[in-house]
């Protein structure tokens, strides 16, 4: 009984001890707010990031119009080739009564007398037309046959462009919430650290717009002049623009087509050298060619730069350089 009544206490005390080590264990450790330095390139990845969501989204989204397009073209050419081989398999069944009725309702099939000779009596004549019916209905029976198989491959790859979208349009929105947030932070150490007037200098002006208002380059680089103050928006060709929508939008009021990718404007333009460059060229930037911008003269480009900016002037050389084109 002694030894029962002593186990409570020790119990009670050993409880105690480890209570107090753990309360001693546990000193309040101040966490060090992120410098500026790496809130910045933070931002700068996540950005980039961004950047290369955006270039993958309008590639998927060209293709998906071009898929579209071919599709509408097949499900066309899919009703065309389904309307003519029901006439064959019309004209095959009703060939196949005239030819149990007798000769005389050949004349109903102009199409098919020219291949007879004579009076279409005999029954190598009768087999010979039912057999010429029956090969052209097996042609365009195949020939739907094929039309239907592109459809279906057509289909599949709409439905796999389709998904990769939706894939990117959240990627692009997870990113966007990182990017926002980056922003604020950084935005609210650079308060704390330079007061609320840091970052709020003046805006780089753009050189003057070049004369020739005939000229496309020209109607190219007002368009962009226009537009200078646009929100960034995300796949947006206007009001928003993304920096290939930007180029793509502003050619197109010259009359120039461009694709709303950045690949696809490096692609589709022409070669140009630094020293070549005109007010109006494009300017491709990164090795994967994820951002583009329009010269504008006097070593300055006019672009979309990124989520929560607005179209704005800056030095073309901000950036690394991947090449030089001209559309048109």
């Amino acid at each position: 009984m002694a030894t029962q009544s002593r186990r409570p206490a020790t119990h009670h005390l050993l409880l105690a001890m480890f209570s107090g080590c753990v309360i001693a264990a546990a000193p309040t450790v101040a966490i060090a707010e992120p410098t500026i330095e790496t809130l910045e390139n933070q931002l700068a990845d996540s950005t980039a990031e961004l950047d290369v969501i955006v270039e993958d989204y309008n590639q998927v989204n060209e293709a998906l119009f071009e898929a579209n397009q071919r599709y509408t073209d097949l499900t066309v050419s899919s009703d065309w080739l389904q309307d003519h081989a029901d006439v064959a398999a019309a004209e095959l069944g009703d060939m196949a009564t005239a030819l149990y009725r007798g000769g005389r309702h050949l004349v109903r099939f102009p199409g098919v007398v020219p291949i007879l000779t004579g009076t279409p009596d005999t029954l190598a004549d009768r087999l010979g037309i039912l057999e010429y019916l029956s090969l052209d209905r097996q042609r365009w029976s195949t020939q739907l046959s094929d039309a239907n198989d592109d459809l279906a491959t057509e289909l599949l790859l709409l439905n796999d462009l389709t998904e990769q979208l939706d894939a990117l349009e959240t990627a692009k929105s997870d990113k966007e919430t990182e990017i926002t947030e980056a922003v604020r932070q950084l935005e609210r150490a650079q308060t704390t650290a330079y007061g609320s007037g840091y970052g709020s200098g003046p805006n780089l002006a753009a050189p003057p717009i070049p004369g020739g208002s005939a000229d496309a380059a020209s109607a190219a680089v007002q368009f962009a002049h226009n537009a200078l103050g646009a929100p960034y928006e995300w796949g947006g060709s206007g009001p928003g623009y993304d920096c290939s929508g930007l180029t793509s939008a502003a050619w197109a009021s010259a009359g120039v087509y461009l694709p709303h990718s950045s690949q696809g404007q490096y692609d589709s333009a022409a070669r140009v050298d630094r020293d070549q460059l005109r007010p109006g060229d494009l300017v491709f930037y990164y090795g994967d060619i994820r951002h583009v911008a329009m010269y504008v003269g006097e070593g300055k480009i006019i672009h979309s730069p990124t989520a929560g900016q607005t179209v704005q002037v800056a030095p073309m050389d901000q950036m690394p350089i991947q090449g030089y084109g001209r559309p048109g």
